[in-house]
């Protein structure tokens, strides 16, 4: 009828437009218009989709072409949505788009959602996404001014990892390269450690404590230093002296990115204020903790958005009033909306309960 005409591409047009066009539109807000690099360098348009609920990235068989890839001559065994276990070869793709660039692991996959040339997933894109919800909080303020307060003058990132001399189990540092949460990917060095220490006022006292070794007990909390880490060993009155736990004597700067692993990573679960302290208490430890986990906890956006209920009270047993006239208490309730009645064209019922000893 001549209401369409076709209009070619002009050349030089990218392939993935015409390619993006065909995802459905429920994908498109979360796709990528970004490009594959074969063996020679060349790039080629791919379009990317970013999945958060995958462990692992794909790539279709029908979009990827031979030179693109490197099979690893490995297979992984992955479980789909639907349940049905697929083991799948292993290859070595380049990718350059928004969500990762640069070699990455996918597992070959006969098919994609139309449109799409690669799923990226939790392996390759493991930054935490923030859900913008519009809302400023009054405790999200007050943490917002906290962290603004407690961001550090000097560089607490470092690239080397605490020496395992420096305190008996160097194990605990570990804590600092969780891979999933993108601003704790560091390991924080000893000498950044100690100078952030040193440089606490809030923490000074407790170097004169350690100087004095021996005047506390371990039941209190005996503080020492140890290669120049400031550690607090914490035990029991039963526990004998020079034993006990020790537990690292954080700075105010580090604080809020322990909290961080303890609490808000999906690992950690977003567990309440006890059982939060208790697993920070098994390695770390700093004045006025108490008051800081429970804060830290009370005032999580993520908890608050789930409305995490405190204890509940169970409501006390009373007696009933005895009723002793006729339709002196009633209750009433409405049911519906129901299917409309053919004859009265009502959709609700009025239900009356008369209340009798």
């Amino acid at each position: 009828m001549g209401l369409l005409s076709t209009v070619s591409a002009p050349v030089g047009v990218s392939e993935a437009r015409c390619v993006f066009t065909q995802v459905d539109k429920r994908y498109v807000p979360f796709c990528d218009k970004g490009s594959v690099i074969d063996q020679d360098g060349n790039k080629r348009p791919f379009v990317f989709l970013r999945d958060s609920g995958s462990l692992h990235s794909l790539v279709s068989r029908h979009c990827i072409q031979a030179g693109e890839f490197r099979d690893t001559e490995e297979t992984r065994v992955l479980k789909g949505i639907g349940g049905n276990i697929l083991e799948l070869p292993l290859v070595e793709v380049t990718i350059d788009c928004t969500f990762a660039k640069g070699q990455v692991l996918c597992c070959l996959i006969d098919s994609l959602p139309n449109g799409v040339g690669g799923l990226i997933g939790n392996d390759v894109a493991s930054e935490r996404e923030i859900v913008d919800v519009g809302v400023l909080t009054r405790a999200q303020t007050r943490l917002s001014a906290q962290e603004s307060v407690e961001r550090p003058n000097v560089p607490i990132m470092g690239q080397s990892s605490v020496a395992g001399s420096s305190v008996e189990s160097a194990d605990k540092f570990q804590l600092f390269s969780m891979s999933d949460v993108n601003d704790l990917s560091a390991y924080i060095s000893r000498a950044d450690l100690i100078q952030l220490q040193q440089t606490d006022d809030e923490l000074k006292p407790l170097f004169v404590l350690a100087e004095n070794k021996g005047s506390v007990g371990v039941g209190r909390g005996e503080h020492e230093v140890v290669n120049g880490v400031l550690v607090r060993r914490w035990g029991d009155k039963h526990t004998p002296q020079g034993s006990g736990i020790m537990q690292i004597v954080v700075p105010k700067q580090v604080r809020r990115r322990i909290l961080k692993i303890a609490h808000d990573i999906p690992a950690s679960g977003h567990l309440g204020t006890q059982k939060t302290l208790d697993r920070v208490l098994r390695h770390f430890w700093w004045p006025g903790m108490n008051t800081y986990v429970r804060e830290y906890c009370r005032t999580c956006d993520i908890c608050q958005r789930l409305g995490k209920d405190a204890v509940r009270v169970k409501a006390p047993l009373i007696n009933l009033p005895v009723i002793d006239e006729v339709f002196a208490r009633i209750a009433m309730d409405v049911c519906g909306p129901l299917a409309i009645c053919d004859k009265s064209r009502n959709r609700f019922i009025l239900t009356v309960i008369r209340f009798h000893v």
